[in-house]
C-alpha cells in the first residue's frame, strides 16, 4: 500500500506503536519456557529482505505473512504480502489448512501494494476488513463462511485516494464496527447484521473518532477506540449500546490513551503514556473499575503496551527492551505477567523486530507475528503451558 503522509500519520497511531517500552534482561528472561509456540508462513508470502518500513508494521510494513486475528473456534485470519508486491487475506483453520482470498474489488496489480486486508474474525468464521482498488480509495467487506462477500461503503466515506470505509471489528452477531475517512478525518461506524449502519463521533472529538483495530465491538454492541481533542491528545472511550459515551482515561494527566479492546463482559484493556514518556497499561471493568499495570525501571521508554484481552480478562500485548525489539507479553487474571518470544533462532533482535501478538482467543491461544532479522513477518500461535496461571 503506498502512503502519502497524511496516511502515513494516521497509521502509526492506528497501530498503537508510537515507542517500544523497555524490560530489563532479568524481566526478559523469566517466564519464557514450558508454552507450545508454532510458527507458520502462507504459501507464497514475500520473503524479500529489509525491503519495507517494519517500523510502521502492518499496512505498510513486511513482507511476509502477518495474522490480524483468532476467533474462539481457533480460526485466524491476516494479511500476507507477496514479494512481487500485492496484499492478500489468508484464513488458517484450526487444524492448519491455510486458504488464500482476494476481495471482489481489490487491486492486485504487481507492484502497486495495494491488494486485500482482513482485519478480524467471528466464532462463526465470518471476515471482516478492508480492500483497496487502483484509485487507492479504501472499501470495507464482509466475507461470509461460505466465502460470499458483501461490499460495505459507508454513504459518507470519502472518495478520494487514502479515504474509504475502514472495518475493524465484527461481533459474533455479524455486526461490523469501524470507522470512515473523509476530508475531515476520521468517524466510527456500526453495522448491524441486516446492513443497517449508524455513524458516530465522540462528542468530545475534534480531529478524529477512531475504533480499536484489535477488538473494537462485542456481542452486546458496545465499541471501544479512541478520538482525537483539538490538540491531537489522543483519549480512548466506550460507546455503550444505547449510544452513549463514557470516556477513559486511568491518568487526566496523561498526553495519551488508546483502548485496544473490549470482551463479552464488557471489560476493555488498552494503555496510555505518562508525562514522563512511561507507558502504562490497564484493565478496565464494565462498571468503570480500572487496574493498572506497568514494568518497572527508570528508563522513560519502559512499560507495556496492551493490545486486547479475552472473555477471562487475560491480556496480551508487547513489551521492548533497549535495542527497541519487541518482545510478546500475557497477563493472566491473577495478574502474573509472562514474557514470552516467538521460539525461532531467526526472530529479529533489531528495532521494530521481535514478537508482537495481536489476539488471545477465550482459550488462552496468542496469534501475532514476528520480524525476523531480515525483517520478513511470519505469524505464531502461542498455546497455553501447563504452568500459565488461567482463571476463565
Amino acid at each position: 500500500m503506498r502512503f502519502n503522509r497524511y496516511k502515513l500519520a494516521i497509521t502509526a497511531v492506528l497501530l498503537g506503536l508510537l515507542v517500544s517500552p523497555a524490560l530489563t534482561q532479568a524481566q526478559l528472561s523469566a517466564d519464557r519456557e514450558g508454552s507450545k509456540i508454532i510458527m507458520f508462513d502462507v504459501p507464497g508470502a514475500g520473503k524479500t529482505a529489509g525491503a519495507l518500513n517494519c517500523g510502521n508494521n502492518l499496512l505498510t510494513g513486511c513482507y511476509g505473512t502477518t495474522p490480524m486475528a483468532n476467533s474462539n473456534a481457533g480460526e485466524i485470519v491476516g494479511i500476507y504480502l507477496t514479494d512481487d508486491g500485492v496484499y492478500y487475506g489468508f484464513l488458517r483453520s484450526a487444524d492448519g489448512k491455510t486458504k488464500s482470498f482476494t476481495a471482489p474489488g481489490a487491486d492486485t496489480t504487481h507492484g502497486d501494494f495495494n491488494g486485500t486486508y482482513p482485519m478480524a474474525i467471528n466464532s462463526c468464521g465470518a471476515v471482516t476488513g478492508f480492500y483497496q482498488g487502483s484509485d487507492e480509495v479504501l472499501h470495507g467487506f464482509l466475507r461470509e463462511p461460505d466465502g460470499s462477500n458483501v461490499q460495505i461503503d459507508v454513504p459518507e466515506a470519502g472518495t478520494a485516494a487514502f479515504q474509504g470505509t475502514w472495518p475493524t471489528s465484527i461481533n459474533d452477531k455479524g455486526d461490523v464496527a469501524g470507522f470512515y475517512l473523509d476530508a475531515s478525518g476520521a468517524h466510527g461506524f456500526v453495522r448491524s447484521r441486516n446492513a443497517t449502519v449508524t455513524r458516530f463521533n465522540n462528542p468530545n472529538a475534534a480531529n478524529g473518532t477512531y475504533v480499536a483495530l484489535e477488538q473494537g465491538l462485542n456481542d452486546d454492541g458496545a465499541i471501544v477506540g479512541w478520538y482525537l481533542d483539538t490538540n491531537f491528545v489522543a483519549y480512548g472511550y466506550v460507546r455503550e449500546p444505547d449510544g452513549t459515551f463514557k470516556t477513559v482515561e486511568p491518568d487526566a494527566s496523561s498526553p495519551g490513551t488508546l483502548v485496544g479492546g473490549i470482551n463479552r463482559s464488557g471489560a476493555s484493556t488498552g494503555y496510555y503514556v505518562d508525562t514522563s514518556g512511561l507507558f502504562f497499561s490497564f484493565l478496565r471493568k464494565k462498571d468503570g473499575t480500572t487496574t493498572v499495570f506497568q514494568s518497572s525501571g527508570k528508563d522513560a521508554a519502559e512499560g507495556v503496551l496492551a493490545f486486547t484481552l479475552n472473555c477471562g480478562d487475560e491480556i496480551t500485548g508487547v513489551t521492548g527492551d533497549s535495542n527497541n525489539a519487541n518482545h510478546g507479553f500475557l497477563r493472566f487474571a491473577s495478574g502474573k505477567i509472562k514474557i514470552f518470544d516467538a521460539a525461532n533462532p531467526n526472530t529479529g533482535t533489531g528495532s521494530n523486530q521481535g514478537t508482537r501478538p495481536t489476539t488471545i482467543n477465550c482459550a488462552g491461544e496468542v496469534v501475532g507475528y514476528y520480524v525476523d532479522e531480515n525483517n520478513v513477518s511470519h505469524g505464531f500461535i502461542r498455546y497455553p503451558s501447563d504452568d500459565d496461571v488461567r482463571k476463565n
